[in-house]
């Protein structure tokens, strides 16, 4: 074999190494994607007595640690308490009970639906949310406010 044979073969051998390793690169290899969690999303909770915030009101009546959330899989469900809101990740169909104190017990659950999906990752949205059996928010269910006993 001459000398420029060696080096087309050679041209050649390294244009298609590079070639595999763009198309691997470019590629969505999605175990080197951090997604959420798949059918996931986030609520801003208020816990109302008497038209007041019983949590962050002037005058509350329950501290956020005295709040324990959890479900049929989880028990003490950890939640934000950042700038006064109780912010709880929620995954979608499952039932969550919130004990508020002393003050009241609480089951709510959240519907999502998917909002946009990409090669990798998926966004939801809360469609729907149910308190106890009963309906208490069907659109914009980002922020839901949670009447107490």
């Amino acid at each position: 074999m001459n000398t420029e044979n060696k080096f087309w073969y050679s041209l050649r051998a390294i244009l298609i190494l590079v070639l595999i390793s763009a198309l691997n690169v470019g590629c969505g290899d999605c175990n080197k994607v951090d997604c959420m969690d798949d059918d996931v999303t986030s609520v801003e909770i208020n816990f109302i007595q008497n038209d007041l915030d019983v949590v962050f009101g002037d005058a509350s009546l329950v501290q956020a640690d005295d709040i324990i959330i959890s479900s049929t899989t989880e028990s003490d469900i950890p939640f934000s308490t950042f700038d006064d809101q109780i912010i709880l990740w929620l995954e979608g169909d499952r039932t969550y009970t919130i004990v508020v104190g002393d003050i009241d017990t609480v089951s709510i659950q959240g519907v999502l639906r998917e909002l946009d999906t990409d090669d990798c990752c998926s966004s939801f949205e809360i469609v729907s949310f149910t308190m106890d059996g009963q309906e208490i928010c069907n659109t914009n269910c980002t922020t839901i406010n949670i009447e107490l006993d």
